[in-house]
């Protein structure tokens, strides 16, 4: 008996063990503006993903920059990558973002570095 309930706890804790995948992504294409640097961005997007974890929503909410390095890519520096891990909180998160003068103040922090108006949601799964 004990076995199996050894077996069973350590099923259980395996199951909240497993990787954690991004459901709702968020990609925006950005352009550096002239003079500012790849540390200029991370600089900027660390300052605003403090910020944003402060939010109602955005505690587990991750950023991601991409460069392209081997593709074809029109007028874009990089990709800023929003991961959430799921829609639910995605909504939490957008809705304390309205009108938060928080993330407002550090959003025109970073339209001094680059812009990133374009963007595209999209759902993301891990591939096992």
């Amino acid at each position: 008996m004990k076995t199996m309930i050894r077996v069973f706890i350590i099923s259980l804790l395996m199951i909240f063990a497993a990787p954690a995948h991004s459901a709702a992504l968020q990609l925006f294409n950005c352009e550096l503006h002239d003079g500012a640097t790849t540390d200029d961005v991370f600089d900027m997007a660390s300052k605003w993903l403090a910020v944003a974890k402060t939010l109602k929503g955005g505690e587990n909410l991750k950023v991601y920059i991409r460069h392209p390095v081997a593709a074809s890519v029109d007028d874009i520096d990089f990709k800023l990558v929003l991961a959430m891990p799921t829609f639910a909180e995605w909504g939490v998160f957008t809705d304390a973002y309205e009108g938060s003068d928080s993330i407002a103040a550090q959003d025109d922090e970073f339209e001094k570095v680059a812009d990133c108006n374009d963007s595209a949601m999209w759902e993301g799964d891990e591939v096992e």
